[in-house]
């Protein structure tokens, strides 16, 4: 495991359910929030990347959904890279509710080096650097 990442957010009225809680598919816009975030944390951006020819794609995504969380619940994602392979990563997201101190979610979501023409590619070095 390599460094570890947070980032918050708080939860908004439009992303509620029927039930009164988060519903499920908005999980998946947080942790992509959070991917984000992580990236600009250790100096590197979507765009950034994409002016490299380097894209990072999602190939799949675990998540073992285990509290709701609330509309104005604050939330801490925390992330790593739980496994670097040469051209894909599995990062790990766990998702806290700060509000009622419940752990709220935690995924797994493998991505992909692409480039441009969708080929996968190795992950660049420098890519691997900032997150070890």
């Amino acid at each position: 495991m390599g460094k570890t990442f947070k980032t918050e957010l708080q939860v908004r009225s439009y992303e509620l359910d029927f039930y009164g809680h988060v519903n499920n598919a908005i999980y998946l816009n947080y942790l992509e929030y959070a991917r984000g975030n992580y990236l600009e944390q250790v100096g590197f951006s979507f765009k950034g990347l994409i002016k490299q020819d380097v894209y990072l794609l999602v190939a799949r995504v675990e998540m073992d959904y285990k509290a709701p969380a609330h509309m104005s619940d604050w939330l801490e994602i925390e992330g790593f890279i739980e496994k670097f392979g040469t051209k894909s990563l599995v990062f790990r997201q766990i998702i806290r509710n700060r509000t009622s101190a419940e752990l709220v979610l935690d995924a797994r979501s493998t991505l992909v080096f692409v480039n441009g023409k969708r080929k996968t590619i190795p992950i660049p070095d420098n890519f691997k650097e900032k997150f070890l």
